[in-house]
């Protein structure tokens, strides 16, 4: 269990696959109210939180550092996690997330919160910037997991969701949908008051600046 890690924003992490600032692979993985805001670079299966995180869970965790990647082969990039076969709760992104891959790694997936996630993604939400031309690319996820309550802001020409091979997945309410940035911000300060916020009773650190 890594429970409460916080990595500064006067910090890099460097890597090559399965890279992450607190964890990059691990079996076993319990990842409890982490939080980085470090840069970080890798060049396959990357995330802002976690690499490639198997068999546990991902819970209320955050991102706000910019993750980068060169992708040599197909991977997974995220703003919280890369490939995580782990179920995504209560967690978020607010950093840029920036991919590229090498001719012939077209099935790149790569996402704002978790680009893959066997477990599903819940209580999550995306503010950050994604680019990644050409490639499977999704504000929340990018491999047709099961979404609920998760929402994102907009940004042209990227879906809130995609399906494993890379089609836009429509908005869907209690599952996915788009809301602007001055909602979440209105959402989060009442959040930060009194704990309850229809439909965001879960959601994690919605304050944001």
């Amino acid at each position: 269990v890594l429970e409460g890690v916080h990595i500064g924003p006067n910090s890099s992490v460097t890597g090559g696959n399965y890279t992450g600032a607190v964890l990059g692979e691990g079996s076993g993985a319990y990842l409890r109210d982490c939080l980085n805001e470090a840069a970080v670079f890798g060049h396959g299966n990357t995330g802002g939180v976690a690499g490639k995180p198997d068999v546990g869970d991902i819970t209320r965790c955050g991102n706000t550092g910019p993750v980068r990647a060169e992708c040599l082969g197909n991977s997974d990039v995220g703003g919280v996690a890369g490939f995580a076969d782990v179920p995504c709760t209560s967690s978020y992104n607010t950093g840029s997330v920036t991919v590229t891959a090498e001719p012939g790694a077209t099935d790149t997936r790569v996402a704002g919160v978790i680009a893959s996630a066997n477990g599903g993604v819940a209580d999550c939400y995306n503010t950050g910037t994604v680019t990644a031309t050409g490639l499977n690319a999704a504000a929340v996820n990018a491999d047709g997991q099961t979404l609920t309550n998760c929402y994102y802001v907009s940004q042209a020409g990227l879906p809130g969701a995609t399906t494993y091979g890379g089609e836009a997945r429509p908005d869907e309410a209690g599952r996915l949908q788009a809301v602007s940035l001055d909602d979440l911000k209105t959402w989060g300060a009442a959040y930060q008051l009194n704990r309850t916020v229809p439909g965001f009773d879960s959601m994690y650190n919605l304050v944001l600046e």
